[in-house]
């Protein structure tokens, strides 16, 4: 993953604050107080007090947990509406999918095991859903359980996964206050898109997805070929609508890894391109070699390694590792072998003689532009983690 530097301009930001604070979201947000229930609505009114809108739109990338946690908590419900996996971040299930899936009940055995099961897992989960005081979750999940029966209790067990993986919907199967259902509609993400995208794109200036630094995502602002990158929200705006027009949140990327990868997933605990990257000076990839007469694809195996937890997240959520195995093993192929082409006519006697020459010819030599930044160039890390490997030699990327 490549870093990538939120949007200082004054003048955009200036723009940004009119439009999107001042003509839309305080005249929704005055609106919308006086439809609140009146146990939330001093909460609500001072969580989204103009002065709060500001710091909620502006903050910056490191901040969005805090931001995220600060709402959640002092507003559980809106948690447990939009975003329930919220509450169990930080709970450990003892059982997987599978595992609930495989007791069958017409053995007396799996009955006790699942009974066993859901009380063990009921006494851990109510201490947190206490402590956050979500009443929708233990309501839909707990109460009156002396009266369900153990497939009930089966089901419970599965539901419970589903949230904690967050593809369970708690506000499709209770009904949530109205008020609840409408905060979303605040925070009008596609009217901004349509008057800020091309601005936030330009400003940004990334050309390749910062996911996985391969799909390409120009932005194009010429009349009749006008394109740009979708605008992804790092924390999905399904879960998180209060970050639905927040800079910080918004990241250019490509469609696999938006579309078909990240889709809603949370993302709290992943690593956001906004503050952190794969670092410069150390390798990402990792590169096996079977040698024998015919070196192909079959003879170089590509993995992914990282001490960082949340990188290591971000790496098999975009199918990192299997996509570069399967997609780029003949660029590596292809560096080895102009590396023997370069001993065989004379231009280097030793693969470490590669740091002798600038960078622009060991471009011209291997195909590894060093200069140019990441956000511009597909593969960089790849392609300079392949040199450093074939060359021996220790080029950094400019993340």
């Amino acid at each position: 993953m490549i870093k990538i530097n939120e949007i200082t301009d004054d003048n955009f930001l200036a723009r940004y604050k009119k439009q999107v604070i001042s003509k839309s979201l305080l005249p929704k947000f005055k609106k919308y107080f006086n439809t609140v229930d009146l146990e939330y609505k001093n909460k609500i009114e001072a969580l989204f007090s103009e002065e709060n809108l500001i710091e909620l739109t502006f903050c910056g990338s490191s901040e969005l947990c805090q931001v995220i946690d600060k709402i959640y908590k002092q507003v559980p419900s809106l948690a447990e509406f939009y975003c329930p996996e919220y509450f169990f971040v930080n709970f450990e299930l003892n059982y997987t999918k599978s595992d609930i899936n495989e007791l069958d009940l017409r053995k007396p055995e799996n009955a006790d095991a699942i009974n066993e099961l859901f009380y063990e897992t009921k006494n851990n989960l109510l201490l947190t859903l206490r402590e956050y005081q979500a009443t929708y979750l233990i309501k839909f999940l707990f109460t009156e359980d002396h009266r369900t029966t153990t497939a009930q209790k089966k089901k419970k067990l599965l539901d419970i996964y589903k949230i904690k993986k967050g593809t369970f919907k708690l506000s499709e199967q209770i009904a949530f206050p109205f008020w609840l259902k409408n905060f979303s509609s605040i925070f009008d993400y596609e009217l901004m898109s349509k008057e800020f995208g091309y601005d936030i794109t330009n400003f940004l200036g990334i050309d390749v997805c910062p996911y996985c630094n391969q799909e390409e995502i120009p932005t194009i602002a010429v009349e009749g070929a006008k394109t740009r990158p979708s605008l992804d929200h790092f924390y999905p705006k399904s879960k998180f609508p209060f970050l639905a027009t927040t800079l910080s949140n918004l990241v250019p990327s490509g469609k696999r890894c938006n579309e078909d990868y990240k889709k809603a997933k949370s993302m709290i605990g992943f690593a956001n391109p906004y503050h952190d990257a794969v670092k410069a000076d150390k390798s990402l990839f990792f590169f096996k070699e079977i040698f024998s007469k015919e070196f192909g694809l079959e003879n170089v195996e590509v993995s992914v390694n990282t001490d960082d937890n949340a990188l290591h997240m971000n790496m098999c959520l975009f199918n990192i590792p299997l996509f570069y195995d399967q997609t780029y093993k003949s660029d590596f192929i292809d560096m080895h072998e102009q590396k023997e082409f370069l001993k065989e006519v004379g231009l280097i006697e030793k693969p470490t003689d590669i740091i002798k020459f600038p960078h622009k010819k060991i471009k011209h030599l291997v195909g590894v532009d060093l200069k140019k930044p990441s956000i511009k160039y597909r593969l960089k890390k790849y392609k300079v983690d392949s040199l450093n490997h074939i060359f021996g030699s220790q080029f950094k990327t400019d993340d």
